[in-house]
Formats: C-alpha cells, structure tokens, sequence
C-alpha cells in the first residue's frame, strides 16, 4: 500500500489521493513519470516529485527513523505492507497511577510472532535490555499507545527511542468505525482468550501486581499471562484491520492493484 499511497504527502488529503488513482496513477513512478496533471499546480506537482523521490529513497534505504517523521503520523499504518516482518507488538501494564503521581510500569510485553518477552519491574525491566529490543525492529504495534503506553514509557525511559513508524491499532479500528477497548476489538474479530483472561482488564492488572507485592508468585504469573494475551493478540488484529484500511481507502475498487 505504501508505494501506491500520496495522501502521506502534506497537501494531499484522501479525496485528492482518490482522484490521482482515478486518472490512472497507481505508484510514486507513475506520478514522478506523469509530466503535468490538470488538476495539480505545476509548482506543486514539481515539489511532490521531490518528495516522493525522498519517500523513495529513504524506504530504499529501511531509514525508519525519517520516514516516521516525514509520513503523517495518522498514515503510519500504510508502511506495514512492507515492515511487517520487522515488527514488534508492544503492551504494558502499570500501577494505574501516571508517573507524575508516583505511578510506574509494572510490566512491558513484546512480541515479534516468534517470540513473547515480558519484562517485569524488579527483574529484567530497565531501559538497557528494552533499549536493546526496541532497536532491532523497523515498526512499533500498539493498541492506543500513541496516546498511553507510549509517552509513558519515554517519561520512565527517556534514554530509549521510540521513534518508529506505529500502527496504532485504537486510531486504526476508530477510523474504520469499530468502538470499543482491546478487548471489544478482539470480541468484534472473534479473537479468544484463554478462560482464565476472560473478563479481566487492566484494573485487575493493578490487582494482581498488588498482590504480587504482598507475595503471590501465582498473582504475577496470571499478570504475565495476560499481558501475553493483550500483546500476542495485537499482531492478529493488525493482520486483519490492515486489509480493511486499505480498502477503506478506495484503492481497491478505483485502481487496477
């Protein structure tokens, strides 16, 4: 989808997107190779071609640290054609608390499709070992964590860099329509937890912390399992809201792709 998206560029909106693709424009080489389109600017036409050799460029060259910078943030989700394999789905839990009120992460689950890693407060959680993980990926999964896991994770890590692309998966299920938390959005794919999970959120998440505090191994264990659960699900749900983002965007039905 990335090669053949335009509205990631600043000045081009869906609706226009749409009206390139119908002119027959399908690829950033189609429009770099078109000489002039009556419905854009000559000046501005020239500058898209700029940009979009840059696009090029640096999608060429896997520079996942300016591409996130120069693709429109509500647009990230478009890359994922072509970083999926070097994802990694990411989901924490904490206190309840913000940091400033003295709250703190608890847990932090990553996922790859191979293998789950939870580090955990007191045992392998620092920003060295999540630092050494992070770097080995080209493209972040959450579920609302441009808005939560995320900006808390810098304020208790600020050593480590979270400048990825991200698809996240709350924006993502919003501009399709779909409403709800992680686990509405799972029940709306027909995604199943364990008997155990079902039912829990993340209040029981601070739940069970306390009561690992005051000593239940088994407490920590079903706080892993389900942070496992919220982290391993988010890479079925991207495999399955990406194809229906890419037809929400009217490719499908006005191209030949």
């Amino acid at each position: 989808m990335i090669r053949n998206s335009f509205s990631i560029i600043r000045g081009i909106g869906e609706r226009l997107e749409r009206r390139i693709w119908q002119s027959g424009i399908y690829t950033w080489d189609d429009f770099i190779r078109a000489c002039e389109l009556d419905f854009i600017p000559l000046d501005m036409k020239i500058r898209y071609d700029m940009e979009l050799l840059e696009l090029m460029k640096l999608l060429e060259d896997s520079n996942v640290r300016h591409l996130c910078r120069v693709i429109k943030r509500r647009e990230h989700w478009r890359l994922y054609d072509v970083l999926r394999e070097d994802a990694l789905c990411l989901d924490i839990e904490t206190t309840g608390l913000s940091p400033e009120a003295g709250g703190y992460v608890t847990v932090v689950g990553l996922y790859d499709c191979k293998e789950y890693i939870s580090l955990v407060r007191g045992f392998e959680l620092d920003s060295k070992r999540l630092k050494n993980i992070i770097s080995n990926y080209k493209c972040l999964i959450t579920y609302n964590g441009l808005c939560f896991d995320i900006p808390f994770l810098r304020k208790t890590f600020p050593e480590v860099f979270f400048e990825l692309p991200h698809f996240d998966l709350s924006q993502s299920a919003r501009r399709l329509g779909i409403k709800g938390g992680l686990k509405d959005l799972e029940r709306h794919f027909h995604i199943n937890r364990n008997h155990r999970l079902t039912g829990m959120n993340g209040y029981d998440a601070v739940r069970l912390w306390e009561q690992w505090k005051s000593g239940s191994e088994e407490a920590l264990n079903l706080l892993i399992e389900y942070n496992k659960a919220d982290t391993i699900n988010l890479k079925k749900l991207a495999d399955m809201i990406y194809p229906l983002l890419r037809e929400s965007t009217g490719f499908l039905w006005t191209s030949q792709g």
